[in-house]
Parts: structure tokens; sequence; C-alpha cells
């Protein structure tokens, strides 16, 4: 089980989200105003959406209940 939970953890590290250039580069600094904007734009599109992802979820559990 312990090496199952390793090679997870090396998984997640070799393909974390933090490495990837675009947020290497907005970490050093790099990104230009019109970048992060559209960053922006897209992340706020997913946080709009969560509560609905959540509420989904929560409805799909509590029929399990039963």
């Amino acid at each position: 089980m312990n090496s199952l939970v390793t090679r997870i953890d090396e998984l997640i590290e070799k393909h974390s989200l933090l490495k990837h250039q675009f947020y290497v580069m907005w970490n050093e600094g790099m990104l230009s105003r019109e970048s992060l904007s559209g960053y922006s734009k897209e992340y706020f599109q997913l946080v709009k959406a969560v509560p609905t992802f959540v509420g989904m979820i929560m409805e799909h559990a509590s029929h399990g209940k039963d």
C-alpha cells in the first residue's frame, strides 16, 4: 500500500500545475497584463460554476443514503 501512495505522490509531483510554464512565468513576474487578464476571466467562469458542481455532488450523495 505504501508503494501505491508513493507512486501516486510521484505522479502528482510530476504533473504539478505549478510546474506549468504559465505558472512558472507568473511566479517570476513575467506575465503580461493581457495574459493575467485572460486567465482571470477564464478562472472566474470556473469559480462561478463551483456551487453548481457542489450542489450536484450533494444531491447525488444524498440519494446514495436511501
